[in-house]
């Protein structure tokens, strides 16, 4: 099984922000897998956002443009 990648190592490939990442995510234009967390403190509970490199591969795969010839 592949490692699952996190935010900043996608922010890191696509060469975006952070936020950018996230808004993909929730708009569901990169899948990714939601870990949910447990509150603390009283605060909201949160999930983990991972990314599965095979899926991040056809991401790109399918956004990619043609390269010109010179």
């Amino acid at each position: 099984m592949d490692e699952l990648l996190t935010p900043k190592d996608v922010k890191k490939i696509l060469k975006v922000s952070l936020a950018s990442v996230y808004n993909m995510a929730d708009r569901g234009q990169i899948s990714c897998v939601r870990i949910p967390c447990p509150s603390t403190n009283g605060k909201r509970a949160k999930a983990l956002i991972r990314f599965d490199p095979v899926e991040l591969r056809a991401f790109i795969d399918a956004h990619k443009q043609g390269v010109k010839e010179m």
